[in-house]
């Protein structure tokens, strides 16, 4: 019974992350780090994170 729950939470998680990395690869056409290094990277990433959830905010905010 656990693996099935498990396996089921690890579907459901993956479904998840594919959505947001394809709407960033698709919508900024973000497909590759530009820096090397664990910090640039992590700097980089989280400003493509930010542009993307503006994006979204933008569209739900300007719907109404």
């Amino acid at each position: 019974m656990a693996l099935i729950i498990g396996l089921f939470i690890f579907i459901l998680k993956n479904r998840l992350h594919r959505k947001v990395f394809g709407q960033i690869k698709a919508c900024l056409g973000y497909k590759r780090y530009k820096l090397r290094g664990k910090r640039q990277v992590r700097i980089d990433m989280g400003l493509v994170l930010m542009a993307n959830n503006l994006l979204k905010y933008n569209k739900r905010t300007t719907k109404n």
